[in-house]
């Protein structure tokens, strides 16, 4: 099962936590993009954790198949040039039969929606859902 999250890094975790059930054990691999006036800064970065998987008793073995990639970036491309983009704020979980993504996990009183692609045996025929809500102040997922 893999995780893959775009926004903020503590949102991101907390999620992929969440989902695990469990902390990362490993860090894959890391990645951060800096300004080059403030190196200091930091505008994207990029992770992939390790989690245990059931049955594991340490945290030391490489990844057995759950992991999360963290995909943070705060230089996202303009519209037509000028425009700020709005965030994608979605994690996206894939199992053998399929996948299912939250969009604004974050804030979903505003708007949010849960796409499910799925089959009814692995390597079968995918089928896709989505359902979307818009401005439920006070309800969520």
């Amino acid at each position: 099962m893999n995780f893959t999250m775009s926004f903020f890094t503590g949102y991101t975790l907390s999620m992929s936590r969440y989902l695990s059930g469990t902390d990362p054990t490993k860090v894959i691999s890391a990645k951060s993009e800096v300004l080059p006036k403030y190196p200091q800064i930091d505008t994207a970065t990029t992770a992939t954790l390790a989690f245990p998987t059931a049955g594991e008793t340490t945290g030391t073995g490489p990844a057995d198949g759950l992991t999360a990639l963290l995909n943070i970036n705060f230089r996202l491309p303009t519209w037509l040039g000028f425009l700020p983009r709005w965030p994608n704020v979605s994690v996206r979980v894939t199992g053998t039969r399929g996948t299912a993504e939250l969009g604004n996990f974050v804030g979903p009183w505003i708007y949010h929606n849960i796409t499910v692609e799925s089959s009814e045996q692995e390597g079968g025929r995918l089928r896709k859902r989505t359902e979307k809500r818009y401005g439920n102040l006070g309800w969520s997922t």
